[in-house]
């Protein structure tokens, strides 16, 4: 009874800080406008329904299915290559959260245990005893071995507080975006509730919380903010997976994958979107940044960017180049 209570009490705390900030809830729920779609999460299920009140969906498990307590490998920084925006500095002095609508793809990797991903980050830098980042990350992920060499995602890793009875915290997005032709997103929104617990809700539904002892130095907010595509390929492969839609055509929003209505979460919990001065951009090797900035004619996209690329064929050449 008392961890019941003091879970309602946790949910509360998240409810509140999402129902004061409709900055962006109310251009997302716009999901007609620009000619994208997206599916109700009860839809996601094959019962249309989700789970019985009082029940939360837990995805059955294969024995491919394993978490980071299972297979823990080392990666560094040669492993990753990231672009897309960092946001550096909060001018209230610090982030409580991060939110974005994302389009959804299915790029192509060209290695076992390669992963090509979009999110949200949350970074701490530097404010731990080992001087180390630490982050919350959520978005969608293309991957080939459920996470297991850089991370915990699911819901056999500790820690995480599942809420929501209709859709699970690793489910599978039904549509995929199209080369010139039909877009699919999702929003993706992380904050702090007042209670310290970081929150994580996906297309307005509270999917749960990570409880306040997991990210011990984050336990007052977040140092910096990165929104973008990640990928990763293991030492000694010579070919890189595709980021985003595995093509970058800057400008062209039905042929590159892209985040739109970024924004973060202030010292008081409340929401704003990402303005051009607080930006740095980031490219790499093989994947670009481009079309960022806000939009003034349409404020459904906000402060937006696009992101992606090919990857690389060989161990020197990206493809494209």
């Amino acid at each position: 009874m008392v961890i019941s209570e003091e879970l309602e009490r946790r949910k509360a705390a998240a409810a509140a800080v999402q129902r004061n900030n409709d900055v962006v809830s109310h251009a997302a729920a716009n999901y007609s406008s620009g000619g994208l779609k997206r599916s109700p999460a009860e839809l996601l299920w094959l019962n249309k329904r989700g789970c019985p009140i009082g029940t939360v969906p837990i995805r059955r498990r294969r024995r491919r299915h394993h978490s980071l307590e299972d297979d823990v490998k080392t990666i560094t920084e040669s492993h990753l290559d990231f672009a897309g925006v960092i946001v550096g500095k909060a001018p209230s002095g610090q982030f409580t959260g991060a939110k974005a609508t994302m389009t959804i793809w299915n790029p192509m990797l060209r290695g076992d245990d390669q992963y090509s991903s979009a999110a949200l980050y949350l970074d701490n830098i530097g404010d731990n005893d080992h001087n180390i980042i630490i982050h919350i990350r959520a978005g969608w992920i293309r991957e080939d071995d459920d996470y297991a060499t850089t991370g915990c995602y699911n819901d056999q890793c500790p820690g995480f507080v599942v809420f929501s009875n209709k859709i699970p915290l690793d489910y599978p997005f039904p549509n995929m975006s199209q080369f010139e032709g039909d877009q699919f997103d999702t929003t993706i929104d992380v904050f702090q509730s007042t209670w310290g617990d970081w929150v994580l809700s996906v297309d307005e539904e509270t999917l749960g919380i990570w409880t306040t002892p997991i990210f011990s130095s984050m336990a007052s907010a977040a140092t910096q903010l990165r929104f973008g595509g990640e990928c990763f390929k293991p030492e000694g492969q010579d070919t890189s997976p595709e980021m985003g839609s595995g093509r970058f055509n800057n400008g062209q929003y039905d042929k590159t994958c892209y985040m739109r209505r970024v924004s973060y979460y202030d010292s008081i919990y409340g929401s704003n979107v990402v303005s051009d001065d607080m930006v740095q951009l980031h490219d790499s090797r093989c994947y670009y940044e481009g079309s960022q900035g806000y939009n003034f004619e349409d404020d459904w996209y906000g402060y937006s960017f696009m992101f992606g690329g090919a990857g690389k064929e060989d161990e020197v050449r990206c493809l494209g180049d």
